[in-house]
């Protein structure tokens, strides 16, 4: 039964995307000269002389702060340094950043971005179903797009050109939380996830991560496997999730998995550690956001998440080549975020292939970010990104909320090595 509704939900979400794409197709097709017209201007504009400005917009999530001071922070300092670099005609000069912000509350807000036609690049921390839309209208304007928050696997599914990811998949954060259940060696795990697009999405990631990533050779293959002892679904924002809680309260389990906002997300903890539970909680990347401490406070103490950026892990290794943590606890009063970390590194990317490029031209621009190879990231990484828009060579942490404070969690060494088995029966490792 579990099965044909995993089939069901993936051809209704197949469907939804391809009358969503198609619309925008055909409405697109009609439009053709409009769009033509917007993309050449916004070249024109582009390539404008060194005391013309870059213009770029950032389109934020209502309320979260952390994204806006990460991008103005970012262009401040850009600006602060002269500007980007660019070389035109052999002349070499550097030409400053003007960022417009967009809140995402407002559902015209990439159309909004469109209409000014100076904007040759935008970078957003909007859901993956909000970005999917989102990207037609960026990829027929001719603006480069970087989404600094959509993992669902779909979201570059469609190749254009414009359109990147600077976050790995959900495939990627499914994987790493089934190998780190592995490496504490849990067993039976109970699991918890809202009836969102995106939660949906996620569990059946992580209930497929767990049929396919098994040990090879020394290791017994039963101790690597998750045994889902009970699943249960519930609606994102639900106050009273109590009933929920207690249909499994006596089970045997060695963990609970939660796959929802943070928010809500909270307000589930909260109940679970109210009821006298006492297991480990482990949650996906949407987890990482001050929201949950702000709502679940002491509860949230014990709980486990993936995220892309720590800025403990950072702070101790090397301060002097990683000086935005201090910079910005400086002038913000407070550690950055996983969200200010996100819209920090994506203007860096920015500028990095505008220097590349030595120019801003959004065609030029996006073609020179699918060739490099060497992107340097917040973390020392190199970055490079696919044909598609994926990047490669993001690295997945595991953090720990305790004490009121999220601290990073080393994940015991193994003598085992993890593998995925792919559909044509050939072997990768995690």
């Amino acid at each position: 039964m579990k099965k044909l509704i995993s089939v069901m939900i993936k051809v209704v979400k197949l469907l939804v995307a391809a009358l969503i794409l198609w619309g925008g197709y055909v409405w697109f097709q009609a439009n053709r000269s409009l769009y033509q017209a917007s993309k050449e201007n916004r070249t024109a504009v582009a390539s404008s002389a060194q005391e013309v400005p870059i213009e770029i917009a950032a389109v934020y999530r209502s309320g979260d702060t952390d994204f806006q001071e990460g991008i103005l922070m970012a262009v401040e300092e850009i600006n602060e340094a002269g500007g980007i670099l660019m070389n035109q005609e052999d002349e070499k000069f550097k030409r400053k950043v003007q960022v417009h912000m967009f809140d995402d509350a407002d559902p015209y807000a990439a159309h909004r971005v469109a209409e000014n036609e100076n904007i040759v690049a935008v970078i957003d921390n909007s859901t993956s179903l909000r970005a999917a839309g989102d990207s037609i209208t960026y990829q027929y304007h001719g603006i480069l797009y970087l989404s600094c928050v959509a993992t669902h696997p779909n979201f570059t599914e469609h190749g254009f050109s414009y359109v990147f990811r600077t976050i790995p998949t959900d495939i990627e954060f499914s994987r790493e939380i089934v190998k780190f259940a592995l490496s504490f060696g849990l067993k039976n795990v109970v699991f918890l996830h809202a009836r969102s697009l995106y939660a949906i999405s996620f569990a059946e990631l992580f209930r497929q991560s767990v049929e396919d990533i098994f040990l090879e050779s020394n290791v017994d293959q039963k101790q690597t496997y998750l045994n889902i002892v009970s699943e249960k679904s519930y609606w994102s924002g639900e106050q009273d999730l109590r009933q929920a809680i207690f249909s499994f309260i006596k089970l045997d389990y060695d963990a609970i998995f939660i796959v929802d906002g943070a928010r809500s997300a909270a307000y589930l903890i909260k109940q679970i550690r109210e009821m006298g539970i006492k297991k480990m909680i482990i949650g996906s990347e949407a987890l990482d956001n001050p929201q949950l401490m702000e709502v679940a406070g002491d509860d949230a103490n014990g709980t486990y998440m993936t995220s892309i950026f720590d800025s403990i892990i950072v702070t101790q290794a090397d301060q002097e080549a990683y000086a935005f943590i201090p910079r910005f606890e400086k002038k913000y009063g407070r550690l950055p975020s996983y969200w200010a970390s996100q819209a920090y590194e994506a203007v860096h990317i920015l500028v990095q292939v505008y220097e590349k490029s030595r120019q801003a031209t959004p065609v030029v621009v996006s073609s020179t970010l699918r060739v490099t190879d060497e992107l340097k990231g917040l973390l020392g990484e190199s970055y490079s990104f696919t044909h598609k828009g994926d990047i490669i060579g993001k690295k997945i942490f595991v953090k720990k909320i305790e004490g009121g404070v999220i601290k990073p969690v080393k994940i015991p060494a193994g003598d085992f090595t993890l593998k995925v088995i792919k559909d044509d029966g050939s072997i990768y490792d995690l």
